[in-house]
């Protein structure tokens, strides 16, 4: 049985690998094409066609669809287990040949075990509420052990240990650097810069009991 615990926890998306399906106006981009010129610029692209007009119509702003997928870790001062997945979906429309808006979801696990013990925990509910003594001081500088039932004889030894699910969803602008190209189809490189906003939930549980009992960290040898 689990123990939740909610904790902030600042968490870094490590999502490595991505993929992308797009409309794309590029080398493929043909600028006689009336399919991809919406009805308010059509007279310019009519002119164009007929020769009476020299430059061509801008196209219609195009749509983005992607996904990726990858790790979800927790930068924290539990070890992050390394085979966490995440995964993510974003939905982007162009408005004109800079700026972008873009919705964007993530979706990860995180886990993470310490293998040293720790016996200061007198303040982390998630052990200290399920019965765990923690240390504390008494007024005349005494150190003494307590638990949620009352005091103890001892101290016991635990091991951190936690699994996150967590959601986000956002809201960006995105401002692209060199996507105006004058003397080539294309660059080998996209600089980009985005600012929105968003929101983040997520749920934390704490495993510090074998069913409806206390785990006897106490048994596993310690080591140096």
């Amino acid at each position: 049985m689990a123990s939740k615990k909610y904790l902030f926890l600042a968490g870094i998306f490590c999502l490595l690998a991505s993929y992308g399906f797009s409309q794309r106006v590029g080398a493929s981009y043909d600028v006689k094409d009336s399919s991809l010129v919406p009805g308010k610029r059509m007279p310019q692209h009519t002119e164009f066609l007929n020769g009476t007009y020299n430059f061509p119509a801008k196209p219609r702003n195009q749509w983005e669809i992607g996904i990726k997928a990858g790790l979800f870790q927790v930068s924290g001062d539990i070890p992050a287990k390394f085979f966490s997945p995440g995964f993510g979906a974003h939905i982007r429309k162009a408005f004109g040949y800079i700026f972008s808006m873009r919705l964007e979801y993530l979706y990860g696990i995180g886990k993470g075990q310490h293998w040293r013990y720790s016996g200061n925990y007198r303040k982390n509910s998630a052990w200290f509420d399920t019965g765990y003594p923690g240390p504390a001081i008494s007024g005349n500088g005494d150190l003494y052990y307590v638990s949620a039932a009352g005091q103890a004889q001892s101290g016991e030894p635990v091991y951190y240990n936690y699994k996150t699910v967590t959601q986000d969803l956002s809201l960006q602008g995105v401002v692209t650097l060199n996507n105006i190209r004058f003397h080539k189809a294309k660059t080998g490189f996209n600089f980009y810069g985005f600012a929105g906003i968003g929101g983040t939930i997520y749920d934390t549980k704490v495993n510090a009991l074998n069913g409806n009992s206390k785990y006897n960290f106490a048994s596993i040898s310690q080591g140096t």
